[in-house]
Parts: C-alpha cells; structure tokens; sequence
C-alpha cells in the first residue's frame, strides 16, 4: 500500500486502514501570557514535569483548542486543551524502541517500506469517556502517531494502541515537524 492514494479509503480486514490527505487545522500562535488560565492550568496537571514554553491556538468545531508545546525528560510534548479546561490530547515524542510489538507489526504489515522520522505517543482522554472526559477518570485511549516517507512520498501514519485501526495521511507539508 502507498501513502498517495489520492484520496481514496482503503479499509482492510483485522486491521484497518484509511488514506486520507493531511488536512491540519489552521493554528495560530499565542502568547504564553495570554493562555487562559484554566487552560494552563489543565495543562500542567496532564503533564505536571513538562516545561510548557510555546503555545498555538486552532478552530475545532467551533471551539478554541489551544496546543501547548515544551518538553519533558528531554522529549518534545504536546497538550491540547479545550478553552473550557478539558484535555483533548497528550502527545509525548518517543523512539522506536518504545512502540509496542502490536503496533510495530501493523505498521510493517500495512506500510512495509514506511521509514518514520518522528514518532509520538498519543494519548487522548476525551475519546475514552466522551466530552466528560475529565470527571469519568477513564484510561485515555492510546495512539502512536508516526511522520516519515513511504518512498518518495511524505505521510504521516496513525496506529491504535491494540494495532487494529491504522491511519494514513498524505502529508504535503514536509516540514511540519520542524515547525513545532
């Protein structure tokens, strides 16, 4: 399977698949200072060791999602928070080594020449409990999001923890990563 399959939706027996082109959101940035501060606040909590240092602010359903950027232990991360306080998502930049077998597998089954160049760990509570993410207290349910090429073309590749849903996404922009 390539990643440039224009368009098309590709769903596959055990595991599946969707192609798609990127279509990100546009984000603007924001001054730390101007956060809201539920919304910090928030974000401190998900990642309490991170050193939160840039923000971005986007338009999803007609609501504010502001991504705070920093690092932890070292490693890039990522939290997006929803105006009212809520986390829609962690991610946290892992290596290789630490992608569990059952995603490993599904990437070099569904995409076998796919070379990743960055790799995130997803974790996003809202879709676990709903939109009462944080009073549920649920397990967040868990994603591993890879950047990288499939021959010639760019994609980016999503996979479910339990390696049964797998994502893939044209990416046009082969310089996302350098922007965050």
């Amino acid at each position: 399977m390539r990643c440039g399959l224009s368009m098309a939706t590709l769903v596959c027996g055990v595991v599946g698949s969707i192609a798609l082109p990127a279509r990100a959101a546009e984000e603007k940035p924001v001054e730390m200072t101007a956060v809201p501060a539920v919304v910090k606040a928030a974000a401190e909590k998900a990642a309490p060791k991170a050193k939160l240092t840039k923000a971005m602010m986007e338009m999803e359903h007609g609501q504010k999602v502001y991504e705070l950027q920093g690092m932890m232990d070292g490693k890039k991360i990522e939290v997006d928070v929803m105006e009212d306080g809520r986390v829609d998502e962690i991610e946290t930049e892992i290596m290789m080594d630490a992608v569990p077998a059952e995603v490993s597998a599904a990437l070099k089954k569904r995409v076998p020449d796919f070379k990743p160049k960055f790799i995130e760990k997803s974790e996003r509570p809202m879709m676990a409990a709903g939109s009462d993410a944080a009073a549920a207290g649920s397990k967040p349910e868990v994603y591993y999001e890879f950047e990288g090429q499939e021959g010639e073309m760019a994609c980016d590749v999503e996979v479910s923890a339990d390696g049964k849903t797998l994502l893939i996404e044209e990416n046009d922009d082969k310089d996302e990563r350098a922007e965050k």
